[in-house]
């Protein structure tokens, strides 16, 4: 695999070494906060900009049952188009009901599949693995 992981050089990290370390993480954990991507959408031909959607987020999805974390998640991550823009809720005659928007514009599979890419964008690689067995 091209993205393996050689953790026989990598070593416990310390105290010490956090510390050190601590303008360096904060600045990752800043900048892991802020990405985006873009997704192409064939049902709309386009592409859609997704963020990062957070930690807070994705627990609130996590406590929803299927398909309406999924709406959730993308009806809150995509940024372009402003998925929450009042506008676009009266042009398509979802004024009450907001989120309804992403079921007007996506189909099933498309929402899942962006759901699914919102997860992703939020662990952005950013993995725990265990490396061995302890006892």
């Amino acid at each position: 695999m091209a993205n393996e992981i050689d953790f026989s050089e990598k070593k416990v990290i310390t105290l010490d070494e956090l510390i050190k370390r601590k303008e360096e993480i904060k600045a990752k954990r800043k900048s892991d906060a802020e990405k985006t991507k873009d997704f192409y959408i064939e049902t709309l031909d386009a592409l859609v900009t997704v963020k990062n959607p957070g930690r807070l987020l994705v627990l609130e999805a996590a406590d929803m049952d299927e398909p309406k974390a999924s709406e959730f998640l993308v009806y809150n991550s995509v940024v372009q188009p402003n998925l929450k823009d009042p506008n676009l809720h009266k042009e398509f005659g979802v004024e009450g009901h907001p989120m309804k928007i992403v079921n007007i514009l996506l189909g099933e599979a498309e929402i899942a599949l962006l759901a699914q890419k919102c997860l992703e964008l939020a662990a952005d690689g950013n993995s725990v693995i265990d490396t061995s067995v302890k006892n």
